[in-house]
């Protein structure tokens, strides 16, 4: 009979067991606003055999720890996207908390924009005359280095008139271009302001204010005036 005690061998050196990762969001060239709250979500092959996982953040240059050791759950709830990048070469990467190796990343890179609030003029209450100068205000979220700002004569749907292409974004979060309304623009009832990233995602970085306001023109009195009383 055999004897199964003897009759034995041992594999001469260690080796691994890997798990299978997939990450299915963000991916796919989605856009994600910078300092807002998205879920990361994988899948993997064996859900009991890996407890925890760590995942980072790759912002087109480098790869940053977001968490370690975090439940192999398939889902990490409310992830803060950084609002210091803004890049179309974005990836998450989940990998194996004892195997650094073992992992897997977003398959198509997502993107990472800022975000832009235009804030003057903004409450509908405004009335600005030609031939004077206004400032146009406006908050971001991002490292926004230039932006765009357009006014329409009628609400939202336009035509578009660039007053600047490029005007710096602004400091600390706020910005601001100061708007001489020329004889030539169009008075209205109606104006809206719109202001846009100029770099980067424009179409996606983008605010139009909340109401509308007035673009008005400029009545001065030349005769009679006060000398002309006087000479009488």
């Amino acid at each position: 009979a055999t004897n199964e005690n003897v009759t034995n061998d041992i594999s001469d050196n260690d080796f691994k067991l890997v798990e299978k990762f997939d990450i299915t969001q963000p991916e796919n060239g989605s856009i994600l606003v910078a300092n807002q709250s998205y879920d990361i979500k994988w899948t993997m092959k064996s859900p009991g055999a890996l407890a925890t996982v760590n995942l980072w953040f790759y912002n087109g240059t480098n790869y940053t720890l977001i968490a370690g050791n975090t439940t192999n759950s398939g889902i990490y709830a409310g992830w803060t996207v950084p609002d210091t990048v803004i890049s179309q070469f974005c990836k998450v990467k989940v990998s194996s908390s004892i195997n650094e190796n073992n992992y897997a990343e977003s398959d198509i890179p997502f993107g990472v924009r800022g975000n832009i609030t235009v804030t003057a003029p903004n409450t509908g209450t405004e009335a600005w005359d030609a031939g004077k100068t206004y400032p146009i205000k406006w908050s971001f979220v991002g490292p926004i280095q230039n932006v765009t700002v357009q006014y329409s004569a009628n609400s939202t749907d336009g035509p578009w008139d660039t007053l600047i292409p490029r005007a710096p974004a602004g400091s600390a979060g706020l910005g601001s271009w100061n708007w001489t309304i020329t004889n030539e623009t169009t008075l209205s009832t109606h104006g809206r302001i719109k202001v846009f990233d100029a770099d980067n995602f424009g179409e996606n970085t983008v605010d139009v204010s909340n109401n509308n306001f007035t673009v008005r023109g400029g009545l001065r009195m030349d005769s009679p005036n006060a000398t002309d009383i006087l000479m009488k």
